[in-house]
Formats: C-alpha cells, structure tokens, sequence
C-alpha cells in the first residue's frame, strides 16, 4: 500500500501506521520503505536527510537503493549518510536494500 509520494521523485514511502507530513514528505511511524532507484546520489542523500530528520522516533526505514546499475547509492546508504538519529544500519540479504533504524 504506498500511502506517499513525493512530488516530482520516486521516492515512495508505505505503512500501515499513523503518518507525519511536513516539507512535502509523508513519514511513517513504524517501517517506512523508501525507493530512490534512479536518483542521483546527491539527490538521494538530500531527499534521506531531509525524511531522517522529520522521521518520529523507532522507525525503519528500509531504503531501495539496487545494486546492479553500480554501487554509488549502496555505498552512499551503506557508508557515507551520516545522522545522529541513525541507530544502525542492517544490510539485508538483498543487496539492493539497507534498513535505517532512526532513533
């Protein structure tokens, strides 16, 4: 069930839970799933900042990046986005996704 899109972006967020909007992005509490296939890394890394920082407290959010059209948003995902409210990061079995846990 996708219960936000982001205007003009792929970025995709589903729950089945109680939704925060502000800034244009529809956040979830609970698991929140988040698509940015196609986005430039800089885009990505905006677009993940902006919903990490409106994000309430204990969510997951597990962050679509692929991995067979290169590594560049993996390894953004993986290694370089930074926040304080990132209290781990699970890499998944599918390479092509990576869970957030937001504090």
């Amino acid at each position: 069930m996708i219960t936000a899109l982001m205007r003009q972006n792929r970025l995709t967020a589903t729950n089945e839970r109680k939704s925060i909007k502000g800034d244009g992005l529809m956040v979830q509490t609970g698991k929140t799933e988040i698509d940015i296939h196609g986005m430039t890394v800089s885009d990505a890394k905006h677009k993940l900042e902006r919903l990490i920082a409106q994000a309430p407290p204990n969510v997951e959010l597990v962050v679509i990046h692929g991995y067979s059209g290169g590594n560049a948003l993996c390894n953004m995902v993986r290694k370089t986005l930074k926040s304080k409210r990132i209290k781990q990061r699970i890499l998944s079995m599918n390479p092509g996704e990576t869970t957030l846990i937001i504090d």
